[in-house]
């Protein structure tokens, strides 16, 4: 990279639940010292990544702010990476080296605003930050041992370890389930009437016709496989009273394992949430069958699949993929002579920022130099509608050899970053690209 290029900064914040009620920390404040620090090095703040809630413990599929930077350094976006210190990243040695492979293929650093310690480039760097992540693992599996242990002790006792119980029980003051009389009727009709309309959309009518259900259809499916109606609570049987005979529920996930299967297991749906309907609007959702040595990946409407919709067509993944991959390509080429245009006034814009910030201009020079960037882009955007997708797709090259690197994991996330959605016209797929 040419040295008199300034590094384009992607801001990282995180905090948990417990970590808020506990110190206070806010992503607020996390964000402020971050930009103090960016602009005192003269990084390009490109963006602010944030993580509300979530605790460094979660799976990695958990934390969408960092999946969606991750997206961004896949997409050549990002230069370095700023975060206030390392458990704010993470806190445990495999999920750190997961993203640090991600992030060393595409030429990415980064750097602890209040821990300049640690330093990778070093032979003594590398082991602080080894020792440093192995007793943030250490500390966050002694919490889950705990937290383990309590639970456990608490099922064992015949104590519920959750707030959250479903239709037809309550709580009483000993933290022990027991049974509704105001609900439990609605929960054993439910599943009587599923029995023999085997329909989960008629289940759902008649709940909200007869009991004033309010809940979604999804909901009721997911009630029909709870198995705390046998009285199991995490794999603990006779833990409360059943409201529904093992006789029947048996009889109920048979038909469910008879309709077309729904996503489970390790499979990688990309189009998920973006297809939809062309006769219902419902989303496609995504199905799938095995063959001998492959997983077939498609997406169905589930209107039709409740016999509620008439539009019948299963699209392959693999069709949907290289309709899209067409139509990207002519994105391309729409947006080829206004985006180097557009991203040049994106850069002038933040150049100036950092000017103001550092007081080489005054606030009147700013605001006239800034709105005036700002009317060009707007002229540019009228003109050609710019798109988000183009954008990210032109920063990496050659984009068709550069895709066909990506795992599935990172195609799904390429995908869903540049699509609004995509609706289907015959046999046509037409996306609808993110907008700038």
């Amino acid at each position: 990279m040419n040295t008199t290029t300034k590094k384009r900064a992607a801001l990282y914040i995180r905090v948990s639940t417990e970590e808020q009620a506990k110190h206070g920390y806010s992503l607020t404040e996390q964000a402020h010292d971050l930009r103090q620090y960016a602009e005192q090095h003269g990084y390009i703040i490109i963006g602010i990544y944030a993580d509300e809630g979530i605790s460094a413990r979660k799976a990695l599929s958990r934390r969408k702010a960092l999946q969606r930077l991750l997206d961004d350094v896949r997409a050549g976006v990002v230069n370095i990476i700023i975060f206030k210190c390392l458990d704010r990243w993470f806190r445990n040695v495999r999920d750190y080296y997961a993203v640090q492979d991600i992030l060393d293929q595409h030429g990415v650093l980064w750097e602890c605003s209040q821990e300049a310690i640690f330093n990778t480039t070093t032979t003594n760097g590398r082991l602080m930050l080894n020792l440093k992540l192995s007793l943030a693992q250490h500390e966050s599996d002694q919490t889950g041992d705990r937290v383990r242990y309590i639970f456990e002790g608490r099922r064992r006792d015949g104590k519920v370890t959750s707030g959250a119980i479903p239709d037809g029980y309550l709580i009483d003051e000993d933290k022990r389930i027991q049974i509704d009389k105001h609900t439990a009727p609605m929960i054993r009709a439910m599943f009587r009437y599923f029995v023999s309309s085997r329909n989960v959309l008629a289940t759902h009518r008649m709940l909200r016709k007869k009991y004033g259900y309010q809940k979604s259809d999804s909901a009721v499916g997911r009630a029909l496989q709870n198995r705390l109606y046998i009285g199991e609570y995490h794999g603990i049987k006779r833990f409360c009273p059943a409201l529904v005979s093992e006789k029947t529920f048996t009889e109920v996930q048979k038909i469910f394992d008879g309709r077309t299967k729904f996503p489970r297991g390790d499979n990688i749906y990309m189009y998920t949430g973006l297809l939809h309907c062309p006769t219902c609007e419902r989303v496609l959702v995504p199905a799938f069958s095995r063959g001998k040595d492959k997983v077939y990946i498609y997406y169905v409407c589930r209107n039709h699949t409740h016999n509620t919709c008439s539009y019948q067509k299963y699209w392959r993944e693999e069709q949907v993929e290289a309709a899209l991959l067409t139509a990207l390509d002519r994105e391309i080429q729409k947006y080829r002579g206004a985006s180097e245009e557009f991203v040049s006034l994106c850069i002038e814009q933040e150049r100036i920022k950092a000017q103001y910030a550092s007081g080489q201009i005054l606030r009147a020079e700013f605001d006239t130099r800034f709105n005036d960037l700002r009317e060009q882009m707007a002229g540019v955007n009228a003109e050609r509608g710019i798109s988000l997708a183009y954008v990210k797709v032109m920063s990496v090259g050659d984009f068709r050899q550069h895709y066909s690197g990506l795992d599935k994991a990172a195609r799904k996330l390429f995908w869903t970053s540049i699509l609004e959605r995509v609706d289907i016209s015959g046999d046509t797929v037409i996306p609808e690209f993110t907008k700038i």
